[in-house]
């Protein structure tokens, strides 16, 4: 009877171990809207703000690391900007209206949110 059970154990195992081989996760790329690697951000799409946020005027020297803040603005809730959202040196930066940072490469408007940091904006104008 041991040996009976011990059989059945060793194939069970056997058996669990080939399913495990045969079935592995499939990876999956969940990329979400919100990150800065998606290529949704090339092309900076127009956010209106949920809630007033504030706005650093920062500028630009080389090498990165020596670019200071100049300035401070308040966006207000309701108005649409251009959002760029980058995955290196600024997270969130505006790109229309007063706060263009594309027309000039002296200054930076970023804003000063957390860069997974997306409940103040809400897509497209509304």
């Amino acid at each position: 009877m041991k040996m009976k059970k011990a059989l059945l154990l060793g194939i069970a195992a056997l058996s669990l171990g080939a399913t495990a081989l045969v079935v592995q996760p499939q990876q999956t790329n969940a990329s979400s809207i919100y990150s800065a690697g998606n290529p949704f951000w090339n092309r900076l799409p127009w956010v209106t703000l949920r809630r007033n946020v504030k706005v650093l005027k920062i500028r630009n020297q080389v090498p990165v690391y020596k670019s200071y803040r100049v300035k401070t603005f308040i966006a207000k809730k309701g108005y649409h900007y251009r959002l760029g959202h980058w995955a290196a040196n600024y997270s969130w930066t505006l790109e229309s209206g007063r706060f263009n940072s594309h027309s000039t490469s002296r200054y930076t408007y970023v804003v000063a949110k957390k860069w997974n940091s997306h409940s103040w904006f809400r897509f497209g104008i509304h």
